[in-house]
Formats: C-alpha cells, structure tokens, sequence
C-alpha cells in the first residue's frame, strides 16, 4: 500500500477513536469515512476531502470537504453537505456544529419525503431533491438545528409541491421566521400565502394573503384545522363550514364540523318550497385498531331556523356508519348504520335526484362464524321508512319517533341461522339445509296498523301507474288504531327449517343431471290473539347441462345448453293473516279474511300458492380468450308446465375487448299470461318486463365513456322476483313501470379531469310530480326528458401539491338551467394520504 493511503488510514483511525468515549453519555459513536485525511495534531482536528461521510445512528452526513473535531464531535461544512435524519434532509451551503446536537446552516434546503432509504443514498443536493416524493420543502437564509430534532428558520419558505423541471410551486408560505418540529408541526410567524396562478399564464408567484401567526400540522395525521368546505343546494342554499382534525392515538382520529347554512330565500320558505337554515355541525370518527378492523361513524347536526308548510324544523340529526372486523380466521363482523331523524332528511340533505326520492333506509348487523361445511349466523336489520312528503311526519295519530321507532314498519331481527353447505353423505348423495329462528315486527305493537286496505305508513303501491306511497289522509278507519284486522301483518317470530338432498352424477364427458329433493317447514308465533299456526311444502326438481367445446388456437368456443325442472307441492296447514315476511316463506293470494278494499303490496314469496311445475330451458354460448371471458351470450325460456303456456322469455349478454365493455338482459313477458296489475295499473305499458343494459370504454389514461339503461315492466320480472323455491312467479309484483338511463365521461386534459353525467327516463313513464307536499302530484316524461345534470371538474396539480375538486348539479324539479337552484361542492385536498380507518 503506497505511503499517502497508510497515512490517510492512520488518522482516520485516530479520528474515529475518539468519539468512543463521547458516546459514553448514551449516544452512537460517530463512524467516519473519507478518502483523504490530515491532521493537525496542535488543534486536535482533521481535514477530510475527497468526498465525506460522517454516521452517527440513523443521521447521515455528507459533504465534498469538512473539518472534524473528534473529541467534541464537532464538524464544519463550507461547498454544500447534505445531513440526513430518517425522513428528513436538510441541504446546506455551509454547516457548522455537533454531529447529532445543535448546528448551524447557511441556506438551507430542507426535504421532508416518503422514502428515508433514498434520501440516505443521496450522494449530491440534485439527488436529495430528487429522492422519492416531498411531502414538504423549507428554504432559509439561515437554519439553527438543535438536539431533539428542533429546528428555527429564518427567512423561510415552505410549500408541499414537487414541480417538475424546478418550476415555481402552486403555492407556498413565506415567513419571518419558523420554529419546526419534523413530523409535527411547524409555528410561523407573519406568513404570507404566495400562488403561481398558471391558469392566468403568470409563472412566478404572487402573494395574496397574509396571516400574523399560523401553525401548520408537519405530520399525516397531524391535530389542527382544515380548509374550509364550501356547498349548496336548492334547499340549504350556501352552506361554511370549517372542520378540525383531531389525532387520537396511533389507530384512531376524528374531524369535527362547525358551519352555517343559509337557506333559501324567506318567499320560498313562505311557499312551502324545502328549506333549511341554521347552525350544522358534525362529528366523525374513525378507527382502525387491527389489520383486519377498520370502521367509522357520522352524526350530523343542524338546528334548523325555517319551518315551511309541511316540513320539519328544529334539531335534524342522521347517523351513520361502518364497521367491519375479522374475529379470528372464521368469524367475521359487520356493522351498517343509515338512520335519520326525520322522514324529510333525505330530501333536504341530498341533492341526488335519485337518493332524495328513496322511501327507505336500511341498517344491519351481522356476525358470521364459517366451518369446513357449516356457517353459523346472526343478524338483524333496520328498515327505516322515508318520504319526500309529509306523510311520515308526526301528527295526531302517528309518531316519527326516534330514528323511525314511532312508525309501525316492521323490521327483522335479531335472527339466528344455521347454514348447512352441500355435504356428501353415501352413495355419492349431498345434503345442505338452513335452520332459523326470526324475529319481525314494529319497535312497537303487535301490527302493521295498516287497515282493511293494507296500505299503511311505510307501504308503497301501485296507483294511476306511478309507485305511490301512503297517504295518511286515506279513509280508511281501521288504520293506525292499534287493532288487528285481517290483511294487516302481525308481528311474529318464526321458526324455520329446509332441506335438500341432490344426486349429481356425470353421463359420459359432457353431460351433468342434478336431481334433487328439497322440503321446508315453518312455525310461527304471533304476538296478537291469534294463535300460532305452522306450515310446510315440498317441491322435487332437476337440472341437466352439457359443454361442447373447441380450440381455435388461442380462442376457446363453448356452447352449453341447459334445462331445469321443479315441481312443488301446496302449502300443507295455516295460511299467514298476511302475506309472507321474506322470500322463504309461501302466502296466498289474498290474505284470509281480508276485505274487499284489500290492495296491499305482496312482497317476495318462496313460490306461488298452491301446486306448480315449472321448466326453463337456455342456451349459452361462450368465446375465452388467454386473457378470459371475451363473449358469454344466453338466451332462454321458462315454461308453465302445469297449463303448457309459456312463461317469460330472457337474453344476457356480456362481451369485452380491450378497454371496451358492455353487459345487457332482457325479458319479455309478452306470451304468458298475467293477472293484471290490480288499482287501475294493467300491464298495458308494455310486456318487456326488464331491459337492461350498459357499455363503458375505461382506457388506460383515464378516459371513460359510459351509458346505462334500466328499464322495469309494471309487475316486474317473474324470474327476478320468483323466490327461492320456484323459477318464476308470473302474479305481478308491487312495481309500476319506471325506466332509468343515463350517459356521461370523464376526460382526463392534463392535470385536468372533466366529468359529465345526465340523467333522463330513456322511455316514455309516469313519475312523481315536482310538488315536494303532495303525494298524489304525478306527471308523464318523455324517453328524452333530462331529469338530472351533473358536471365535475378535478385538478391534480402538476407539482403534485394540491387537488382541487367542484361538483355542481342540477336537476329539473329545482329548475334545470336556474343556477339559483343549482347544487355545487367545492373543496381543496392539501393532505398526502388518508385518514386512519378510511373505507371504501
């Protein structure tokens, strides 16, 4: 080894020995590497050159030339270094000071990324400024770090943006002076907030606004306030609000909303239009205390100032939330909460022309614990009536009551069931069952209190073709009496039992039968006079298909034909006073005892009453790719085997190439026969009792180009709604004929996103009127008709910094092109990620 490097190795040895007594008070000894070394024996220091690196623990310091003092563990930095800490890096001039302890920078650059193992391996201050993604960036004519990680800047300059090519950032705060605490928050002193407004051509910043004091969160989940939210509608006019973000550990946080909301003007209110003014507030929490829980909840708060004619006023509060866990490798829970205070909520709270018109919001919970064959389950649901008029609200004879308690809807729950999967057992036979024990019934009472009619608070029906709710002005005086009369539900709980045993067996390569037997019984115990009564049935079935199948080199073409058969029995024992609870149980026609003026809504049923046989044949047709499933198209027909009519004839389709997809369906009811619809509702309008379909184009830039079409016969589909034990039902369900479809994009136009969407029947339909009061307000719309526009507008900045988004709706009750009426948000994201125990 020539001379010089044996020199150069024997003082670098010396250097790094004596920082080993130094760290005797509890720090690292400082490790040292240079390629040349002197030393100045008078002055205890040592001139490294050639390129430096100085580490004590996790800190990393490097620098073309410095000069160190081992024995105080001082180091002085002229040519630029660059001092690394874990997530922090501060790029210098010059430094001076104690490696580890207090120091000194001129023009300091400091980065704050996401990736603490590239900031480690800069070598340069270009490679530092390039390592990963900067979640902030200070500039100062002067830095004075201390020990505990402290830092005070003078003349500063902080922003979150990481422009390409050096360009001016979107924004940034300058300031007299900062007292940083890395990954916690920053303290500033007379900021002033400076922007590059691009969008004006103007590529150097421009100061806008100035604060005296201002305290910034350094950290994702750091306590302090939030940019304000700013929102309309036609019903709360604009709406401030300022949210706070509170950290609550490491798994949990919450944000807190205080605002106001406007209103309308006074002569709407007067006119009875929906209006809300007052004080909002909202509380959020959030919390993920394990890998596999994570859940939230919402209340949300507003005293509301206007009572209009037919609304509500006061306290108007909603709760809502979500909580999902895994307990174990074979248990799992779920909570769902969607309650409202009152049954206007919806309407007033949501500009969504779909959402403000739903009759109904749902709550569950369910814990499931899941064997090799057995899953076990209990469960209970929430079904909260709502109306857009005001034929929920409290009156004489009817109570809103907390979150809907008042109402006499029924709810299921709690439940228990066990669920027995297809087990084999001899002779190649598989067995599987479901027993249960259900509750149902009001909060309060023992029935739907819903009269001779059966239509009472809650219920839906058919009217003039159009889906119509209860009207409380009905004259119809067994209802809300607190009496049972027959067609009214009762409240019960039920014990239920099925099973089946199936045989499926091969018949050469291609063929599969599946014959089966399957048998259900119930007992029911009701919480009125009557007594308890129980039932039973039982239904024998097969099912047969075979795949045909060839290559093409890479494509694969199957064909499938397929058929199915079931017959079943009648109900053996008591008839329900009503029609059944859910799709397991089996209900006449009319309930017994009911009166004439009976027109209540048949929910699902297991079967149709009495006797069937039922068969559908289909086939299916399939083209597989090497990426998958490029083409599956079937088209089939149910039959009435017990008349020899046919039933519902049915088409799917689902195809995809590259960026393009597109699904559709289609029924037609046309050739069976039908009872028609009964209060004055024939299905007249037309026999495609479903017509559905939706194509999208989703490149991988981000264009999207999308259409969808739902459209629903008066009565419904008989497949759709034919039960768990029958292939059909063809008695029409409570269903008006209704049709939906809209079309939209986003284009992505370079930082930019730009979406819009429109919403309109898609055929000709009877839908409910403008008139938010009345019930009984219909009107006819055309297939063109634009119910609803809806315009989006995303900004990404291109220094990845910010992103600004807006929405503004409207629709054609609260005047199409009134910008008066026009519902918008507006809101600006500064944060890097999520919040903890965010879901989606």
């Amino acid at each position: 080894m020539p001379f010089i490097e044996l020199a150069a190795a024997a003082l670098l040895a010396q250097a790094a020995a004596a920082p080993t007594s130094a760290g005797e008070g509890g720090q690292p000894p400082i490790h040292v590497e240079a390629p040349e070394a002197s030393w100045d024996v008078a002055g205890g220091e040592a001139l490294l050159t050639g390129g430096v690196l100085l580490r004590r623990g996790s800190l990393v310091l490097r620098a073309p030339m410095a000069r160190y003092t081992p024995s105080t563990g001082r180091v002085e930095v002229t040519g630029g270094a660059i001092l690394v800490d874990g997530a922090r890096a501060v790029v210098a001039k010059a430094l001076r000071g104690e490696v580890g302890g207090v120091y000194e920078a001129d023009e300091p650059a400091i980065f704050f990324g996401d990736d603490p193992a590239a900031l480690a391996a800069a070598r340069t201050p270009e490679e530092a400024a390039r390592a990963g993604r900067r979640r902030l960036t200070l500039r100062a004519a002067r830095a004075t770090g201390s020990a505990d990680g402290g830092i005070a800047l003078d003349d500063a300059r902080a922003t979150m943006c990481n422009c390409p090519a050096g360009g001016s950032p979107s924004w940034e705060i300058r300031t007299r002076s900062a007292d940083v605490r890395p990954g916690e928050r920053a303290i500033l002193s007379w900021p002033v907030l400076w922007i590059t407004p691009r969008f004006l051509f103007v590529e150097r910043p421009v100061p806008i606004l100035a604060f005296p004091w201002l305290w910034v969160p350094l950290g994702e989940r750091q306590t302090g306030l939030l940019l304000p939210e700013l929102r309309s509608t036609g019903t709360t006019g604009l709406t401030i609000s300022e949210p706070l973000f509170v950290t609550l550990g490491r798994s949990a946080d919450a944000t807190l909303w205080a605002g106001w909301a406007f209103g309308r003007p006074r002569a709407d209110v007067r006119a009875g239009k929906p209006a809300v003014r007052g004080f909002s507030s909202a509380l959020e929490l959030r919390w993920a205390p394990a890998e596999r829980s994570a859940g939230r909840i919402r209340l949300d708060y507003l005293h509301d100032l206007d009572a209009e004619p037919g609304g509500a006023h006061g306290a108007r509060v909603a709760l809502s939330g979500l909580h999902a866990q895994r307990l174990g490798d074979q248990t799992d829970l779920r909570l769902e909460l969607d309650l409202v205070g009152d049954p206007l909520y919806v309407r007033d709270f949501t500009s969504d022309l779909l959402r403000r018109d739903a009759t109904y919001s749902r709550s569950a919970a369910l814990l499931s614990r899941r064997g090799d064959d057995a899953v076990v389950e209990a469960s209970a649901a929430w079904l909260l009536p709502l109306a857009r008029d005001g034929s929920l609200a409290s009156g004489d004879r009817l109570s809103f009551g907390t979150f809907g308690s008042g109402l006499p809807a029924f709810h299921r729950g709690p439940a228990l069931a066990a669920l027995l999967l297809p087990t084999p057992v001899a002779g190649g036979l598989l067995v599987s069952g479901r027993a249960e024990v259900a509750r149902f019934g009001p909060l309060s009472g023992t029935t739907s209190d819903a009269g001779a009619d059966g239509i009472g608070p809650g219920d839906r029906f058919v009217r003039a073709g159009v889906l119509t709710p209860w009207d409380p002005a009905t004259p119809d005086p067994g209802q809300l009496d607190g009496r049972f009369e027959p067609g009214e539900r009762l409240a019960a709980t039920r014990a239920m039992l099925r099973a089946e045993l199936s045989a499926p067996f091969a018949v050469g390569r291609w063929l599969r039968l599946i014959p089966f037997l399957r048998g259900g019984a119930s007992a029911y115990a009701f919480d009125s006079s009557e007594g308890p009564l129980a039932n039973a049935w039982g239904l024998a079935g097969a099912g047969a298909e075979a795949e045909l199948s060839r290559r093409f080199g890479a494509l694969r073409h199957a064909i499938v034909p397929r058929l199915a058969w079931r017959i079943g029995s009648g109900v053996i024992g008591g008839s329900l006073p009503a029609f059944g609870y859910d799709e397991w149980d089996r209900g006449g026609e009319r309930p017994p005892g009911a009166a004439a003026t009976f027109m209540g809504p048949r929910l699902l049923s297991a079967a149709p009453p009495g006797r069937f046989q039922q068969g559908r044949a289909s086939l299916e047709t399939r083209l597989d790719g090497p990426s998958g499933e490029l083409v599956r198209f079937e088209a089939g027909q149910d039959l009435d085997l017990r008349t020899g009519e046919p039933a519902e004839s049915f088409a799917t389709l689902r195809a995809s190439a590259g960026a393009l997809t597109a699904e559709g369906a289609v029924r037609y009811a046309g050739f069976a026969t039908r009872p028609p619809v009964p209060a004055g509702a024939p299905l007249s309008l037309d026999d495609w009792t479903e017509v559905r379909g939706a194509v999208r184009y989703k490149s991988r830039r981000g264009h999207d180009l999308h259409a969808a079409l739902r459209s629903v016969g008066a009565g419904g589909s008989p497949s759709e709604q034919g039960g768990a034990d029958a292939l059909f039902d063809l008695r029409p369900g409570p269903l008006a004929t209704s049709s939906q479809a809209s079309v939209g994009f986003k284009l992505p136009l370079g930082p930019a996103t730009v979406g819009y969407d429109v919403l309109f029947p898609g055929r000709e339909v009877a839908a409910r009127g403008c008139d938010a009061t009345s019930s009984s307000d219909t009107r006819r719309l055309s297939a063109l008709h634009v119910q609803q526009q809806t315009a989006s507008f995303v900004w990404d900045s291109p220094c990845r910094c910010f992103r600004l988004s807006a929405q503004v709706r409207l629709n054609d009750c609260d005047g199409l092109f009134d910008p008066r009426e026009a519902s918008f948000h507006f809101a600006i994201d500064l944060s890097p990620g999520e919040p903890v125990g965010a879901l989606k």
